[in-house]
């Protein structure tokens, strides 16, 4: 999956997003919440790609994980 991000990350939608939390640095604009479909050894399922916003517009996808919606995140 880490290969196709190109194509994935235009395909994902916002689930939501969130201001800065009060620790961080200044620099942090927020957070946001992106989900994709994917498929993985043939089974259907959603990454969920957390996002970090700087002040100056640059991104940074910190986390991603996967879920099947039946289960506990893979």
């Amino acid at each position: 999956m880490a290969n196709d991000l190109e194509n994935l990350l235009p395909r994902a939608f916002m689930a939501r997003a969130e201001r800065p939390m009060k620790n961080d640095s200044a620099d942090i604009d927020g957070y946001s919440t992106l989900l994709v479909k994917v498929e993985v050894d043939g089974a259907e399922l959603v990454a969920v790609f957390t996002v970090q916003r700087k002040a100056d517009g640059r991104q940074f996808y910190n986390a991603v994980t996967l879920a099947d919606g039946q289960k506990k995140p893979r």
